[in-house]
C-alpha cells in the first residue's frame, strides 16, 4: 500500500494537537481510524513517528522530519487544487456490504439526483 495524503493530514493534525482524540475530532474521523492511518504510515516508512507516554503524544526525531515534509506536501496539494479551481470539491466514500446495494440504489431516486452512487466489488 502506498502512502496517502490522508495519512499525512492525520500525522500533521496529531502533531499540532498532541492529542489523538482532539485530532480525530478536528479531522471528523474516529480515533481508531486516525491511529490506524498513522500506524500504516509508520509501517510504510519503516520508522516510528510518534510515541505515547501518559496519554501525551510526542514526535520522534523522524516524526518531526516527516511532519515538516508533510506540511510542504499538503501545501503543494492545496496549491494544485487552487490552480485547477477544484478546492471545494470533496468525495464521500462509504464502504458497504454488497447485500445493501439494492437499498442504496433506491436512495439515488431521491434528492433530485443529487446522490451519486458507485459500487466496487472487494
Amino acid at each position: 500500500m502506498d502512502m496517502t495524503i490522508t495519512q499525512l493530514r492525520y500525522l500533521v493534525e496529531l502533531a499540532e494537537s498532541a492529542n489523538a482524540t482532539q485530532a480525530a475530532q478536528k479531522l471528523n474521523v474516529t480515533r481508531p481510524a486516525l491511529t490506524n492511518g498513522i500506524r500504516q504510515l509508520e509501517e510504510q516508512l519503516n520508522t516510528k513517528l510518534v510515541v505515547t507516554h501518559n496519554n501525551k503524544i510526542t514526535l520522534t526525531a523522524n516524526g518531526q522530519k516527516v511532519v515538516a515534509q508533510a506540511k510542504k506536501i499538503l501545501n503543494d496539494v492545496n496549491t494544485l487544487y487552487e490552480l485547477v479551481g477544484n478546492h471545494d470539491r470533496r468525495t464521500l466514500r462509504i464502504g458497504l456490504l454488497s447485500n445493501i446495494q439494492p437499498i442504496m440504489e433506491r436512495i439515488g431516486d431521491y434528492h433530485d439526483g443529487q446522490v451519486a452512487l458507485s459500487f466496487q466489488s472487494p
